[in-house]
């Protein structure tokens, strides 16, 4: 793209909303001061993150650079952070930012979703020496958690709306599914009105059901026999992964024959894990009685449940009825009213009922707004509770029952947090107890190995019972592995005799249904040659025809270039009989103009004397240019010498006034 097309989108870009800067043309975008174009990216990165809304003039320059390199970084934005690029990103180089600008207005949509993630996304970095502390090392770990199950709620969701069909798509899908159905039962209809007379036909389609049916017995046996593969693989690495780990804990055991503080860094380890769990176990533990706590205080709020609202509509139904039964009431006594002044009698007591009916009537009335403004109001408050809920806890408001379900899953992992808690504890005292037991075998231990040591220094075998002890484990880890080969090894073959067996059996099923398959494969073998030949033959016919066909037409385009020379000839020679009668008539008016007996036009009597009369003219005329020309000829060195004169004396008199001047 070239730059003026770069600068082109840009500009529509910034003029477009949510910008809408209101650039008029490229050359006011392009004769912005730095200072201008920094303070077009720092808006763009508003719209992307608010914390970027800072006042510029105020900040350092540093900072700037600080805050809006590391954001584009985290956007994704390819640049090499180097001195030069610093330099020219502080003092606004136009090379620097335009490209930065075509970026962030380009990719804005895109821009604004990594923005969105990146403010919970991003690693926070904490130093690994604040890391020792417990309270620090337990916040960091929920504050990973609560990234991890950010992730898992934002991909969820993206699938959700991925996975969401439009109701016009399903009911374009359904019209298209019945019009499918349709002709499939139209196909039908027609297969089985062809197929009525063909008595055998049932005996195929039962022999091709059969065969398709052990056709998908026999995908169904192959799916199973890789799934048994893949579970054989899986035992084999599981196999292999405990013997890695059984030849790791006999490493530690025979180093901790020589080093027991081996063997005491193993159990220390085991420790420090078994309390990083219960430390988890606790958090989790908090923040689901923290979860229950909300929703209990949550479900003590009186909230308005579709029976209050139901009740509420039926007071103002019975209202609504009560009101239109005292209008009509009112209308009926107001005609009696008038009927009664039509005869000048009893007036005032209606009057007074009317007043009163009017007033009872005007507070009804009040009192129906007031309730529809309650209901109305419950139903906001509603609504925003539970979207106050939703937006602080993460999922929908619970109803009683599924908070009961709730409750009871938070009771049972409850209850598994306090067995997990007393295997802990129990773990703890066994921890402490190891450990005694631990010091006094050391203690044990290096009496013993002393006393070895001596007597191997005193018999010159230094190290012999080591090495015969490792040699032992390792002739029955041996051992074992090869009995634990051999019974998988001879595990497999019998499934792979099982599975040879039942694919013999199932060929021998299949044999009569291959033998009648094979003789409808002949007859159409058959078929097909009968077809073949007939084919040879018909396009053998076809190509002397074609032939024939093609011969006819190069005829006829010969005799039709023909046709069209001989239409193009007579043509012209229609043009040319034209021209000689138009020639002839000319002749014919002239001839009469010389006999008297017509006049060419007013002027000159004969065509001849009108194209005389005009030679004449032109003569004339060209004689008066050529005398023009030789005037002009003559007198252009006496005039171009004057006008010389001119021009000195005017340069003359313009010294002359500006030195009076």
């Amino acid at each position: 793209m070239s730059i003026a097309a770069g600068l082109r989108e840009i500009v529509d870009r910034l003029n477009a909303p949510p910008l809408q800067m209101g650039f008029s043309s490229l050359v006011q975008f392009d004769e912005l001061p730095p200072f201008s174009l920094l303070s077009i990216v720092n808006r763009i990165l508003t719209i992307l993150d608010p914390k970027h809304n800072v006042d510029m003039e105020n900040e350092r320059v540093e900072a700037t650079y600080q805050r809006m390199v590391e954001f584009i970084t985290i956007l994704g934005y390819p640049s090499d952070h180097s001195q030069a690029f610093k330099e020219c990103f502080v003092n606004g180089d136009k090379r620097v930012l335009h490209p930065l600008l075509y970026w962030l207005l380009v990719n804005l949509p895109a821009l604004r979703e990594r923005a969105y993630l990146a403010r919970f996304l991003v690693n926070l970095e904490v130093p690994q020496d604040f890391m020792q502390d417990d309270n620090v090392a337990e916040m960091y770990g929920k504050y990973k958690e609560l990234q991890s199950t950010f992730k898992a709620t934002h991909s969820a969701l993206q699938q959700q709306r991925d996975a969401a069909t439009m109701p016009n798509e399903l009911k374009r899908d359904i019209q298209q599914l019945s019009v499918e159905k349709d002709q499939l039962m139209m196909k039908i209809k027609a297969f089985k009105q062809r197929t009525a007379g063909d008595a055998d036909f049932g005996t195929i389609l039962d022999v091709t059901s059969k065969l398709r049916h052990e056709q998908e017995e026999e995908a169904q046996l192959a799916d199973a026999y890789k799934q048994q593969r893949r579970q054989l693989e899986r035992v084999e690495h599981l196999h292999l992964t405990a013997s890695q780990r059984l030849q790791a804990m006999r490493q530690a055991r025979a180093d901790a024959e020589e080093k027991p503080q081996r063997m005491l860094e193993v159990i220390r380890a085991e420790v420090e894990n078994n309390g990083a769990r219960l430390e988890q176990m606790t958090a989790a533990h908090d923040v689901l009685c923290r979860e229950l706590d909300a929703a209990e205080k949550q479900l003590n709020v009186p909230n308005i449940d579709e029976a209050t609202l139901q009740d509420a509509e039926e007071k103002l139904a019975d209202l609504h009825e009560e009101v239109e039964s005292m209008e009509s009431s009112l209308k009926s006594q107001l005609q009696a009213q008038a009927a009664l002044d039509s005869k000048g009698g009893g007036l005032q007591v209606y009057r007074h009922q009317a007043q009163l009916l009017a007033k009872k009537h005007e507070a009804l009335s009040k009192k129906v707004e007031a309730i529809e403004t309650e209901r109305n109001s419950a139903a906001f408050e509603l609504e925003q509770l539970e979207a106050d809920y939703e937006q602080r806890m993460g999922h929908r408001y619970l109803r009683r029952e599924d908070f009961k379900d709730y409750a009871a899953t938070l009771r049972d992992k409850t209850k598994k947090f306090k067995l997990a808690k007393s295997e802990v504890q129990s773990l703890r005292s066994e921890g402490s107890i190891l450990k005694r037991t631990e010091q006094l075998l050391e203690e044990r231990l290096a009496e013993a190995q002393q006393g070895l040591r001596e007597v191997e220094e005193k018999f010159g075998v230094v190290g012999h019972d080591h090495l015969e002890s490792r040699l032992m484990e390792a002739s029955e880890a041996k051992s074992a592995a090869d009995a634990r080969k051999g019974s998988q090894m001879e595990a497999l073959s019998e499934v792979v005799t099982k599975i040879n067996f039942m694919l013999r059996e199932k060929k021998n099923e299949l044999a009569p249904r291959i033998k009648v398959l094979r003789a409808k494969r002949e007859e159409l073998a058959e078929a097909e040659g009968v077809y073949l030949t007939k084919r040879t033959e018909y396009e053998a016919v076809e190509a002397d025809l074609n032939r024939e066909v093609m011969q006819r037409r190069s005829v006829t385009d010969k005799l039709l270039e023909e046709t069209e020379s001989l239409r193009s000839r007579a043509d012209e020679i229609e043009l040319k009989i034209i021209a000689t009668e138009s020639l002839v008539a000319r002749g014919e008016r002239e001839r009469q103009c010389l006999e008297g007996r017509s006049r060419f036009s007013d002027e000159h009597p004969t065509l001849s004397a009108a194209y005389t009369a005009k030679i004449r003219e032109l003569e004339q005329t060209c004689q008066t240019l050529k005398l023009q020309q030789k005037d002009v000829s003559n007198s252009l060195d006496r005039r171009v010498h004057q006008k010389q004169l001119f021009e000195r004396l005017n340069r003359l008199l313009e010294v002359h006034s500006g030195t009076q001047m």
